[in-house]
């Protein structure tokens, strides 16, 4: 486990409190949110979540950035296929990112998800 100073303090770097079934995420708050959908996916509701899927922006055959999500998936009742990203601050870049997928991909539907939910249930566990 790695250590580093930070303001004075010895802080561990673990990996563990964000490791679910071998997969290492972003953020516990990712982690939870892939527990949530595995369960719909076992009850039969989504199809299996697809995890970081690429979106390349491109413009008259040149690639002009690119985009990764946390996850995809296609409810199995509507065939509805959903990108999820889970945020906990949103920031300029992402800002930036989400006007390019609407403008690149405008039938996806990008659903943004709380994080602050995920972080207050792990804190009171």
């Amino acid at each position: 486990m790695a250590k580093f100073r930070k303001h004075g303090r010895i802080v561990r770097s673990d990996k563990s409190r964000r490791t679910h079934n071998g997969i290492v995420f972003d953020s516990i708050a990712e982690m939870e949110r892939y527990k949530e959908l595995y369960l719909l996916f076992l009850a039969g509701d989504i199809t299996e979540p697809e995890m970081q899927p690429p979106f390349v922006f491109q413009h008259e055959g040149r690639g002009i950035g690119s985009y990764k999500a946390d996850f995809r998936y296609t409810f199995i009742a509507t065939g509805e296929e959903v990108v999820e990203d889970v945020k906990g601050n949103v920031d300029a870049l992402f800002r930036f990112k989400k006007k390019m997928m609407f403008a690149f991909y405008p039938n996806v539907n990008l659903v943004i998800v709380d994080a602050g939910p995920y972080y207050r249930k792990r804190r009171k566990a």
